[in-house]
């Protein structure tokens, strides 16, 4: 049985309802600051290595597709990993398992 609509939040109730576009861009900022760090951040690794001369570029052609690909699939089975237990964990109602799993998860490694 559906919620009724005085059961839902304030912020579903925002999400469902509001305005598409500001709704994106409240919730992609985090994502574009993150993304527009990270490039920078190899931007200025590059510019550093040129300095060291073309065999340091060209060492770090050769091994960028592996750093890359080592780099994808781990934050592809974190995420996927902490966004599925954490679902699991909202799915039943207990809205507080998910921050003690990951509090708890957190602290052992």
């Amino acid at each position: 049985m559906p919620p009724l609509a005085a059961e839902v939040d304030s912020r579903t109730r925002e999400l469902l309802r509001g305005a598409i576009v500001p709704t994106l861009l409240r919730l992609a900022w985090p994502n574009i600051v993150v993304m527009l760090a990270q490039a920078s951040t190899g931007l200025i690794e590059t510019w550093w290595v040129s300095h060291l001369g073309t065999d340091a570029l060209a060492g770090m052609a050769l091994v960028f597709p592996v750093v890359m690909l080592m780099q994808m699939v781990s934050a592809g089975a974190m995420g996927g990993g902490i966004s599925s237990a954490v679902a699991r964990a909202l799915g039943p109602g207990t809205a507080m398992e998910p921050t003690r799993w990951y509090c708890m998860r957190s602290s052992s490694t």
